[in-house]
C-alpha cells in the first residue's frame, strides 16, 4: 500500500511554509489545541509540518495552496509536473505546483480566469468544496439522509451548498451555534482535523491491486517519447494521475505521454485511487 510520505524523499519543499520541510511533532504551541492529536499524527506521517520545529501556529489562517497541498498528501496524491501550468499564478517553480496540478487534474480544485489565487486564505465554504470533491474522487460519498439547516445558510455560495450539506450531515464539517460561517477562514488546526479524517479514510482503500502500469521501466534518448498504459481487469471509477519528480529532465502529460528532455534518471509515479506504482526512467543522449 502506498505510503503518504514524500516520493522516496526525492522532493524537498515545505508542505505549509513553502521553504524547508519541518515534520517534527515536537510542537510547543499545540497543547491547548483541540486538534493536537491530529497535528502530531499527520506531522509524523509527513502530511503536514510546522512553521518551525517547535511552532505549529494552530490559530493562523491557511492559504488556498497550503490547504490544497495538505489535502493532496492526505489522500495519497503524487505531485504532477505538466509542460504548461494550469494556473498563471502557480508557476512550475512554485513549491505547491505539483500538488496543485494533481488536484486540478482530478477536478478537486478550480481557479477563476486562469488564476488559482493560492496566496489568499481559504474560506470554509471553499474548503468544503475541496473536501467533498476529494471524497468524491476516491471514496464515493454515501447518500446523505438529512441536511442541517444553518442560520446563515443563505450566505453559502450556490457552488458550495451541496458540499456543505453533505459534509455537515455526515458530521465532517459542523457549524457553531447554528451558523456555518461560510466566509470565515480555515485555521491550521481546523485543516489538521479535516486532513486526518481524509488520511484515515483513504488509508482503508487499496487493499487489493487489480491494475498495473506498463512499461515497468523506461529507457529513452533525449527527444524521444513514450506513453504509459494502464492495464486493469475492470473499469475503475478513479482518474489516473501521473507524477514526475524532475521537470528539468522530462515531463508527462495528464494522458500519460512522457517526453525526455535531458539526460538523467527519475521516478515516474502512476496513481489510481489510493494506489501508486513507481516507474524508473533513464534518459541518455
Amino acid at each position: 500500500m502506498f505510503n503518504k510520505k514524500w516520493i522516496s524523499g526525492l522532493l524537498a519543499v515545505s508542505i505549509i511554509g513553502g521553504t524547508s520541510s519541518i515534520a517534527s511533532a515536537s510542537f510547543t504551541d499545540i497543547e491547548h489545541s483541540y486538534a493536537k492529536e491530529s497535528i502530531r499524527y499527520l506531522a509524523k506521517e509527513g502530511v503536514l509540518s510546522g512553521l518551525t520545529s517547535e511552532r505549529f501556529a494552530p490559530k493562523e489562517k491557511v492559504t488556498r495552496k497550503q490547504f490544497a497541498v495538505v489535502i493532496a498528501k492526505a489522500i495519497g496524491l503524487q505531485p504532477l509536473f505538466l509542460e504548461t501550468s494550469s494556473f498563471d499564478d502557480i508557476p512550475s517553480t512554485d513549491w505547491s505546483y505539483g500538488y496543485v496540478e494533481a488536484l486540478n487534474q482530478l477536478d478537486v480544485i478550480k481557479g477563476v480566469d486562469g488564476q488559482f489565487h493560492g496566496e489568499l486564505p481559504i474560506t470554509r465554504e471553499d474548503a468544503a468544496v475541496v473536501l467533498y470533491k476529494a471524497i468524491e474522487a476516491g471514496l464515493q460519498p454515501s447518500l446523505s439522509l438529512s441536511s442541517i439547516t444553518f442560520t446563515d445558510g443563505t450566505s453559502i455560495a450556490s457552488y458550495a451548498r451541496e458540499a456543505v450539506d453533505y459534509l455537515s450531515s455526515m458530521g465532517i464539517m459542523q457549524g457553531n451555534q447554528g451558523a456555518f460561517s461560510p466566509k470565515s477562514h480555515v485555521t491550521r488546526e481546523q485543516m489538521a482535523v479535516l486532513a486526518k479524517l481524509l488520511f484515515e479514510k483513504y488509508s482503508l482503500l487499496g487493499q487489493s491491486k487489480d491494475w498495473a502500469a506498463s512499461p515497468m521501466t523506461v529507457e529513452l534518448k533525449v527527444g524521444e517519447q513514450t506513453t504509459v498504459h494502464i492495464l486493469r481487469e475492470k473499469v475503475s471509477p478513479y482518474t489516473t494521475v501521473y507524477g514526475w519528480d524532475d521537470s528539468f529532465i522530462g515531463s508527462i502529460t495528464s494522458s500519460g505521454l512522457f517526453t525526455a528532455k535531458k539526460p538523467g534518471k527519475g521516478f515516474l509515479s502512476v496513481t489510481l485511487g489510493n494506489q501508486t506504482q513507481f516507474i524508473l526512467v533513464k534518459i541518455t543522449e
